[in-house]
């Protein structure tokens, strides 16, 4: 198998495990900033073993200058901790159905900072996927007039601005982890990002006193949120930054933002929740939208 296929075949493990971790943070009844406290110290865990992958000379974290290193921190704090919180939030306060699809606006947000940062060229089918794409997900969180309103309502609205949120953060982490790549194995730069975000985070929670809240949380709910630790930031994480290794930051991000189909269709069939001719033409246009990015 060549890099490029192993790439591809690494984006689509990270497909399927983001689509399918929605499940036990659906289920956690703890708050999310809490919830991150335990999965990320989960995911450095279940990141030990993948380190005996690596050659000796990998190990080598004197190699590491300290523009490289500064990256990794700054990947780990958008991926982990901030992203994270607000994607916990936004699935806690909305229908996954209705969140989950919006994580398709991330793909747009990173190919328009990879423009920025001049790594691509822009051309008439990235404005058009754009586009499309921003349409479907307007349509998909669009309401009637009166639908909204009462605290269901409100709580629907603060889902989804968690989750543009989460999608910003997720795409500044994306770029600058694409340029630690360059430098650092990716089985290294992902335990270091995740260590960094952890103590970033241990040191906020500390300062807020919050450190007895995150002990005190259920048994049920540590285990839902070190569950997705393990599937999203160990095996999710690192299969994607090791496929940014491969097949670049733009094709890899753009695979893996089909993972909300597996979501929607958990979220219908296991939640029962409501599907409506809106939600399913916004899905679709956010579907079509990453075609024609991927399309030659």
């Amino acid at each position: 198998m060549n890099q490029i296929h192993l790439g591809y075949l690494l984006a689509i493990i990270t497909t399927l495990a983001w689509g399918l971790v929605v499940i036990p943070v659906k289920k956690a009844r703890s708050p999310g900033y809490l919830g991150v406290a335990i999965s990320m110290p989960a995911g450095i865990l279940a990141l030990l073993p993948v380190l005996l992958l690596l050659k000796p000379a990998d190990w080598m974290l004197s190699g590491i200058n300290w523009q490289t290193g500064l990256l990794i921190v700054l990947a780990g704090l958008c991926q982990f901790p901030l992203a994270t919180l607000f994607y916990y939030e936004a699935i806690r306060r909305a229908e996954i159905s209705t969140v989950t699809p919006l994580k398709c606006v991330k793909s747009i947000m990173v190919i328009g900072l990879v423009i920025l940062l001049g790594i691509e060229a822009i051309t008439g089918r990235m404005i058009a996927a754009a586009l499309i794409g921003v349409m479907g997900a307007i349509i998909l969180t669009w309401s009637k007039r009166g639908e909204n309103t009462g605290p269901g309502g409100v709580e629907r609205y603060k889902g989804i601005v968690c989750a543009l949120v989460a999608c910003l953060f997720w795409s500044l982490g994306d770029i600058l982890m694409r340029q630690a790549v360059r430098e650092v194995n990716a089985l290294l730069a992902t335990p270091l990002a995740l260590l960094a975000g952890a103590v970033v985070f241990y040191v906020w929670l500390a300062v807020r006193r919050q450190g007895r809240a995150v002990l005190a949380m259920p048994r049920h709910d540590k285990l839902c949120y070190a569950t997705h630790g393990v599937v999203s930031f160990a095996v999710g994480y690192c299969a994607f930054f090791t496929a940014m290794q491969y097949i670049g930051v733009t094709r890899a991000v753009i695979i893996t933002s089909a993972w909300p189909i597996i979501s929607f269709i958990v979220g219908l069939w296991l939640y029962r929740e409501h599907l409506s001719v809106q939600k399913v033409l916004g899905l679709l246009l956010l579907v079509a939208s990453v075609y024609l990015v991927m399309a030659k």
